[in-house]
């Protein structure tokens, strides 16, 4: 009984070896994350779409609330469901960025809806009516007075929205450089000044006078290069 015993076990080790030994070697692979998180500035929102200001357009579930106060040029995270690639939920204005995070400018082409489509191929919703019109890409960059506080941002305001001085945040290139590209219809007359995110503070001219908004007519690949000569809030 010995014997056998031992022929038995030897015969399940043998046995189970290569089935222990194939189970540790082979790695099992991560599973695909769920969602996608993608943070970017909101060019407009409506009609069952988000665009960024990078003038790519995602889809919104058709359960997704829009939050209120949402505007134009404020910052948001997009949690974008990997399966349906429709925004499932919108948090403004997050507090920091978290390690899974994309940028709006990185995200996924799969993620971009073809009709509506990204401006980088051509096309742009109308924040009014959501249908799609030719747009085109402008940059406007910027300088600003050496005295400018280091740690204050700097604000594009535009006729689009009554020149909110917080309408859209720009990028800091330098240390007193700024830019940011906006995705608007092809012909379409733009006005724009310049803040660092209310009245109190908005550019002035030499003379610390009101500047008269600036004045461009969108056409693809546009760039301004402006100058503020003053802010109000700082002689």
């Amino acid at each position: 009984m010995n014997v056998l015993r031992a022929i038995a076990l030897a015969l399940v080790a043998a046995l189970g070896a290569p089935c222990a030994a194939g189970a540790q070697g082979v790695a099992s692979p991560s599973p695909a994350p769920a969602t996608v998180s993608v943070v970017g500035q909101v060019l407009s929102a409506g009609s069952g779409y988000l665009v960024f200001t990078t003038g790519d357009a995602l889809r919104l579930d058709s359960a997704v609330t829009l939050p209120k106060g949402l505007r134009l040029g404020q910052t948001v995270r997009a949690l974008i469901d990997a399966r349906s690639h429709a925004i499932t939920s919108l948090i403004l204005e997050p507090k920091a960025l978290l390690p899974a995070d994309i940028d709006a400018t990185k995200i996924p082409r799969e993620f971009v809806v073809a009709s509506p489509g990204s401006t980088r191929t051509g096309a742009l919703l109308d924040s009014q009516t959501g249908a799609a019109v030719h747009g085109v890409t402008v940059t406007i960059n910027v300088r600003v007075p050496d005295n400018t506080p280091i740690t204050d941002d700097v604000y594009l305001a535009t006729d689009r929205t009554n020149f909110s001085p917080a309408e859209i945040r720009m990028i800091r290139m330098d240390a007193r450089t700024w830019s940011v590209s906006v995705q608007i219809a092809s012909g379409t007359q733009l006005r724009y000044e310049f803040t660092r995110g209310n009245f109190a503070n908005i550019e002035r001219d030499k003379l610390g006078s009101i500047v008269n908004p600036r004045t461009i007519t969108a056409a693809d690949n546009l760039q301004t290069h402006d100058a503020v000569a003053h802010w109000a809030d700082i002689n």
